[in-house]
């Protein structure tokens, strides 16, 4: 699920390195989403954005498509962002 990043302060977004809508709607942090789109924390190196938003995306499809619990997404997206060179 391909998601447009939405950059930062980390201020901002919080806790969080990411967020997407469905993680964002299950766990209630308000940070008005949309649904195609990410919010990444703009205080990480290129590439390291990269790999979140990955994370994001991968975290998404898990929730809206095979109708994951944030929990068991959020596992699946940890695997497939350690991939990532």
């Amino acid at each position: 699920m391909r998601l447009n990043a939405v950059y930062l302060s980390p201020k901002n977004i919080g806790v969080w390195a990411g967020m997407n809508y469905f993680a964002d709607k299950e766990l209630k942090t308000k940070l008005k989403l949309r649904k195609n789109s990410a919010l990444i924390d703009n205080s990480f190196s290129r590439s390291e954005k990269h790999k979140i938003l990955v994370h994001e995306e991968v975290e998404a499809y898990y929730m809206k498509c095979k109708k994951l619990p944030y929990k068991k997404a959020h596992r699946i997206a940890l695997k497939a962002e350690k991939m990532i060179k």
